[in-house]
């Protein structure tokens, strides 16, 4: 059973987040269909006005019911002010805040406002234009009534960090508790990594934690702001989900919803590379799991998806769309995009005629593999755009030493997290993984030397110079990252902490360094042939619709890897080590 250990800000503290074990030092409060609520107190109190007394006191509460008696409390005196209180809750979350009051002036309810924030910057701001702080998706700025010896549950976001404003003057308010309540699905960590670099672990188990708060009603691309269901973003999720979960029926199931929501001949989101990306992953649900059943229920609108997108290539072999999208840095480049769009659609043709094989629908899939052959014969031009690079690379359309030697130019900037991970797998592609390895950290562990506890929609390393922590409060003279940065859909404090497409490390790492990847669909065949790199071990497990496969590679004195596996009945598994 995987046990992931999320770190706290100021690094003292752990919990162990299983979603059966996860129960150490919290309380299970109530249960519905596959989802939990779990209880958490806040970490640290990071600022508080004056005339708040014993304020501490809510770190260790473990009160869940008001009283009729007196019992020890915070407790906020206001004059001609208002008074406000920050907390760190430690790690992001999604859900909701609990408070317990005991007396109030005159025993009437007392007016507070609520502010939730993925980082200290946006739980203080204001809701304005100017730094983009907004209720976009999920509520996160409002008042409330607290009533007198009562109980109020308040929100339904993703968040870190609340401010709490009482906002009656010439008052008084005691409270007995103030805590978060985590919404997650009850579901086991049935794949697990671990190696001789702490920082690639813990980027692995960001990484699942990420889509592991993101998987609500259905696979969310964020948890405040975009829970909506992408199916290009969806992509980097399913692998995620197989990687750690295996099958969860989140995954079909959102893909479903897209396609009820697009009927034919409409785009997926108004955009060609989203009904791709549909296509995407249904050939990789269908290679980890051959669930013949659920591709039956695709046919029709897969078959009349196909048949669309083959009119879009042109005679010479090219796409005839006048603008791309791959994803929101590659706009700036159109004539980059438009060339991406290409390879994702060359890509797209040649997976759903495999998938029109299964379904044995030949003369369409023929037509595909047809189509497939004269993309091939098209030389594209190249514009030196990381995310064109990686998109032709894996397409096989471009010589894929070339591409990495594109991607990586100037390191690690011009990243997105998206599409890093397909530049990952571009490098893997000419096993160029020490660099892949190296990336990873210097991208993805930034983030988390900045504070983050789950992985950003967008990053770019430029943000950290003499920038704050998300988790601290303002200096003099340092940026607040969160309020200053973002592009696009996702400029300053609308930019989501909690992105699912950003997981992309967890299921590469699992893929390349302990080395397992699907030779036919099902699982029924695996190859594991692991890439350490530099690393003097990696270990961990793999879920299957056979089983777990449990491996672990240890490197020698004579510098050979020594791989011990352990696959299920049902599985035929091939070691490879060069």
């Amino acid at each position: 059973m995987r046990k992931i250990w999320i770190f706290f800000c100021i690094g003292i503290c752990t919990i162990k987040l299983n979603a059966q074990s996860i129960t150490a030092g919290l309380n299970a409060v109530e249960s519905s269909f596959q989802h939990k609520t779990y209880q958490f107190n806040p970490l640290k109190i990071l600022w508080q006005s004056d005339s708040i007394s014993n304020s501490h006191f809510i770190l260790r509460s473990k009160i869940d019911q008001a009283t009729a008696v007196n019992a020890e409390c915070f407790k906020m005196v206001s004059n001609e002010k208002e008074l406000s209180i920050l907390l760190d809750f430690g790690k992001e979350l999604n859900g909701s805040v609990s408070i317990i009051s005991n007396n109030i002036k005159n025993n009437l309810p007392a007016r507070f406002r609520i502010r939730f924030g993925e980082s200290v910057g946006e739980a203080m701001a204001e809701i304005d234009t100017i730094h983009n702080a907004t209720n976009d998706h999920a509520i996160r700025d409002y008042q409330f009534l607290l009533p007198w010896k009562g109980k109020i549950e308040i929100g339904n976001t993703g968040f870190r960090f609340v401010r709490l404003d009482f906002l009656d003057k010439n008052s008084f308010c005691e409270i007995l508790s103030i805590r978060a309540n985590l919404k997650i699905r009850d579901i086991e960590y049935k794949g697990t990594f671990a190696c001789s670099d702490t920082l690639l672990n813990k980027i692995w188990d960001i990484g699942a934690y990420t889509v592991h708060l993101n998987m609500q009603d259905y696979l969310w691309d964020g948890i405040k702001r975009d829970r909506l269901v992408w199916s290009g973003d969806l992509y980097v999720e399913n692998l995620t989900v197989n990687t750690v979960f295996g099958y969860n029926d989140i995954v079909p199931s959102s893909l479903d919803l897209i396609r009820d929501q697009t009927p034919l001949p409409e785009w997926m989101h108004g955009l060609s590379t989203s009904s791709m990306w549909w296509v995407q992953n249904q050939y990789l649900w269908y290679s980890y799991h051959a669930d013949h059943n659920y591709l039956e229920k695709q046919r029709l609108y897969l078959t009349g998806l196909l048949k669309i997108l083959l009119t879009k290539v042109g005679e010479t072999g090219y796409s005839t769309f006048e603008w791309g999208f791959i994803d929101w840095p590659s706009t700036k480049n159109n004539p980059a995009a438009l060339s991406a769009t290409n390879a994702l659609l060359l890509n797209t043709i040649e997976k759903g005629a495999y998938l029109l094989s299964v379904l044995n629908e030949d003369a369409l899939a023929a037509k595909c593999f047809e189509t497939v052959e004269l993309m091939r014969k098209k030389k594209p031009e190249i514009h030196n755009q990381k995310q064109e690079a990686a998109i032709l690379s894996l397409s096989g359309l471009a010589d894929p030493i070339l591409m990495n030697e594109i991607i990586k130019k100037d390191s690690t900037q011009n990243f997105s997290t998206f599409f890093g991970y397909f530049m990952l797998e571009a490098m893997a592609k000419v096993g160029d993984y020490n660099h892949a390895m190296e990336f990873i950290k210097q991208y993805w562990g930034k983030m988390i030397e900045l504070g983050a506890t789950t992985f950003w929609e967008q990053f770019e390393l430029n943000w950290a110079l003499n920038a704050n922590k998300i988790s601290q409060m303002p200096e003099a003279g340092k940026i607040d990252l969160h309020g200053t940065y973002g592009d696009f859909c996702y400029i300053k404090y609308r930019n989501s902490l909690c992105h699912g497409w950003a997981s992309g490390p967890t299921p590469w790492l699992t893929q390349h360094v302990l080395g397992i990847n699907v030779v036919k669909p099902g699982c029924k065949e695996i190859t594991i042939k692991p890439h350490l790199g530099d690393l003097k071990w990696a270990m961990g497990t793999f879920p299957t619709p056979f089983g777990v496969i449990h491996i672990k590679h240890e490197r020698l004195k004579n510098n050979e890897i020594k791989t011990t596996c352990k696959a299920p009945k049902g599985i035929k598994v091939k070691v490879i080590n060069d």
